[in-house]
């Protein structure tokens, strides 16, 4: 499917009817990272619209020459939310740099977001002021690695890497993440974490927590930054909590 936001096509996959649930993926990937490990779980659920966009220049959605900064992509995603889900409360699921975007989202319309699900979200944008983990020695299991070369290796591939280097080098942090740490939010939220991810850790989102009055906060040992695929038993039970948290 597609939805044209300013001259961009965003292409997205959609499933379901119900309940609004907007999946981003991280930075470099696409959206099958999200489909490959939310999806089995709707196997057995009903209720819920998901849908899943490539964000610009990764997967088959086009980046622009004048798309420079993570605002800006912040805008592109609001609007995306506007042409597809309207009027509606929804439910955001972000990973990576997804979870960044989530939490900018937050900030702008934190009134329309029922509850939200971090992935192993990048907090500060900057990698050399990220808190993570010493000595970090782990191997990403067989099973996972099948997974990884199912869901993750092909959005690499299909990635534009020269807009994926220019955004990276001169836009990649929103204008307000000093407020970030700030912002409070009331609904029910989880946060998932690796406690062998050493591309962003698992301190850094630990400090949102008390401002997150009804959020889960795991830190899954044996795990890096793909813990979706490296626990995905675990990953399962966190998932289904929130959607039973926030129906409740």
């Amino acid at each position: 499917m597609i939805c044209d936001v300013k001259d961009i096509p965003i292409f997205y996959e959609e499933y379901g009817e119900g309940v609004a649930m907007l999946c981003i993926h991280g930075y470099g990937v696409d959206r099958r990272l999200m489909t490959g490990c939310l999806e089995p779980l709707f196997a057995r659920k009903t209720g819920y619209r998901r849908i899943y966009p490539d964000l610009p220049g990764m997967g088959k959605t086009p980046a622009r020459d004048w798309l420079k900064n993570a605002d800006q992509m912040l805008e592109i995603v609001i609007e995306f939310i506007e042409k597809t889900i309207g009027d509606e409360d929804f439910i955001i699921a972000g990973e990576s740099y997804g979870g960044y975007l989530t939490l900018g989202l937050l900030r702008k319309m934190p009134a329309k977001i029922r509850g939200a699900l971090f992935i192993a979200p990048v907090i500060k944008a900057d990698n050399g002021q990220r808190t993570l983990p010493q000595n970090v020695a782990s191997t990403m299991p067989p099973d996972a690695y099948d997974a990884y070369k199912h869901h993750i290796h092909p959005g690499l591939k299909a990635a534009d890497d020269d807009f994926i280097a220019r955004y990276r080098r001169d836009g990649y942090a929103l204008s307000f993440e000093n407020e970030i740490s700030d912002m409070k939010f009331d609904m029910p939220v989880t946060f998932l974490t690796g406690r062998q991810d050493d591309i962003v850790g698992y301190a850094d989102a630990s400090v949102l927590m008390e401002n997150y009055s009804k959020a889960s906060f795991a830190v899954l040992d044996a795990c890096g930054h793909n813990l979706q695929i490296e626990s995905p038993a675990v990953f399962a039970a966190l998932v289904d909590d929130l959607l039973w948290r926030i129906a409740r």
